[in-house]
């Protein structure tokens, strides 16, 4: 019997001792290393542009995805992985799409199955680019510009078929149209093209707003915050007019699908609304899916932060359905799905509570009731802890010599004066099971930001990260871990964009007292204030 060990060097042994499910020994390896008290995670590289900056898969994307970097490089630095050609701005990339997932066997003779990029350029182009070198792989004309112009790229299923979207018709005029938006979509491993449907106001109403597809559903947005779900197969089945595949020729377009100056087929026409699978009010068009079985979370217009959670087949909502956080908070409450796929929900709050900002976070779980098979929704971790409390001081009171009190007037909105820590942003790292909580503490017209690892079954606190680097209110800031690296993406004012990567290191001045003279880093580049 094989007994877990604390100590990372019989945690190596016994990788090579048993030589199953080694994947999961060398991540919980690094989950240990990184939660040792005397590793820090250290600033090795900042970078700049004036366009926004991602991270996904390892990878960094500069310029409109048009540069790209792999988070391996020399020194604990990012390589450049390939730099694609500059265009004009009418030929430049709008959205991509990160198309990576294990394989067994990757056929040599087809490139449609090795990892790619799937970008959307502005002149309706559609370009598969391979994810190491850059090289382009395939190219598919969506059609002319001047009757659709695409924009949007997202996944319906992910990493298995996504969707283009349009931008809403408007005739010369600039006035509505009866073709709200146009949807095309894909199936990819090897690309695939399913179908170009339109949004139309007569069939889908008059009062229709905006349209996409998820969970192989149609989904559309109405006025009066109704939304209404489809079948997409239905949907399909309903209104296909013919089939047409990439790269050959069809007879209804009279050229050959996806070539310059011929495009997609307009392959699926509804004539009349297909059958709606439900339909529901919600503040600002929200509806989350997921759970086991599905249910799903909606916020009722004009409730602010108050969350219910119902089932998707009969409509009903399930007991203790209703979640609310305690106190009025600056920023908007938030109710998800755990992106871990175990049908848990997450339940996120920064409550301004007197002068302090207390960030809560709840985790719950659907489980089926024991006494009339009703869903409830059970709390099964409680509250995360009162996170990023620490170093806050209260204002006191000021006196005038002769002992009157001077009181000011305060406002809801003026969150100036007072000294808070607020949850600004959460994230899930899978490979570690570990959630992060990053939070900005504010105290003496000065922000601190704060990086809080915790362990996703239980939610017990491992460690605690500073961030060196002053933040700004005025910045949008996203932490993602990746392994042993943290990366820090910052949006300031006047499109300044911010990419800063933290390496794990052992301090080295607790092990060498003479390494506390040594040079500072390179990167210690100046950020708004």
């Amino acid at each position: 019997m094989r007994v877990k060990s604390k100590n990372i060097l019989f945690d190596l042994r016994n990788r090579e001792y048993y030589h199953k499910n080694y994947l999961r020994r060398n991540n919980l390896i690094v989950r240990k290393i990184i939660c040792q008290p005397g590793l820090k995670f250290k600033k090795t590289w900042q970078k700049h542009s004036k366009h926004p900056i991602s991270y996904e898969n390892h990878r960094f994307y500069f310029e409109n995805f048009r540069i790209c970097y792999h988070r391996s490089g020399h020194g604990n630095q990012p390589q450049l992985l390939y730099s694609l050609p500059s265009c004009p701005a009418s030929q430049k990339i709008e959205d991509c799409l990160s198309c990576v997932c294990p394989l067994a066997s990757i056929p040599l003779e087809h490139k449609g199955y090795r990892p790619h990029l799937i970008a959307l350029t502005a002149h309706n182009w559609l370009v598969r680019y391979d994810i190491t070198t850059g090289q382009p792989l395939e190219q598919v004309f969506l059609g002319s510009p001047h009757r659709y112009k695409f924009k949007h790229l997202a996944w319906n299923l992910d990493v298995q078929s996504f969707f283009v979207k349009s931008v809403q018709c408007r005739n010369q005029q600039n006035e509505p149209r009866n073709i709200l938006l146009c949807l095309a979509f894909f199936t990819v491993f090897p690309l695939r093209f399913t179908g170009m449907l339109e949004i139309s106001r007569t069939v889908f109403g008059s009062d229709v707003t905006d349209a996409m597809i998820s969970q192989n559903c149609l989904i559309t947005m109405h006025h009066g915050s109704r939304v209404k779900l489809y079948s997409m197969e239905q949907v399909i089945q309903q209104g296909l007019l013919h089939e047409a595949n990439l790269h050959t020729h069809c007879t209804e377009l009279n050229g050959v699908v996806g070539s310059a100056g011929v495009g997609l087929p307009l392959n699926i026409r509804l004539r009349s609304p297909p059958e709606v699978l439900f339909s529901v009010k919600c503040a600002d068009h929200s509806v989350c899916l997921g759970g086991i079985p599905w249910h799903y979370i909606i916020s009722k217009p004009k409730e602010g932060s108050i969350f219910r959670v119902y089932n998707l087949s009969s409509q009903e909502m399930v007991l203790n359905g209703r979640l609310e956080m305690p106190g009025l908070s600056i920023e908007p409450d938030k109710c998800m799905f755990h992106a871990d796929d175990s049908g848990r929900l997450l339940h996120i709050g920064a409550n301004h509570l007197s002068e302090v900002m207390h960030c809560l976070k709840e985790e719950f779980e659907i489980i089926p009731s024991a006494y009339n098979g009703k869903p409830e929704i059970a709390q099964v971790l409680g509250d995360f802890g009162f996170i990023c409390i620490t170093h806050l001081v209260f204002l006191q009171p000021n006196y005038t010599s002769s002992g009157r009190q001077v009181k000011k007037k305060s406002y809801s909105d003026d969150a100036v004066d007072c000294d808070y820590a607020s949850l600004r942003h959460v994230d899930y790292e899978d490979d570690l099971d570990i959630i992060l909580l990053t939070s900005v503490t504010s105290s003496n017209g000065s922000y601190q930001g704060r990086v809080s690892l915790h362990d996703n079954q239980t939610g017990r606190f491992l460690r605690e990260i500073e961030l060196d680097d002053p933040w700004a209110e005025c910045c949008d800031y996203i932490i993602t871990l990746d392994m042993d690296m943290l990366v820090h993406l910052i949006k300031a004012p006047q499109r300044h964009f911010y990419c800063i990567v933290y390496q794990l290191q052992r301090d080295e001045t607790e092990d060498d007292p003479k390494a506390k003279g040594r040079r500072k880093s390179r990167c210690n580049a100046r950020l708004p204030r």
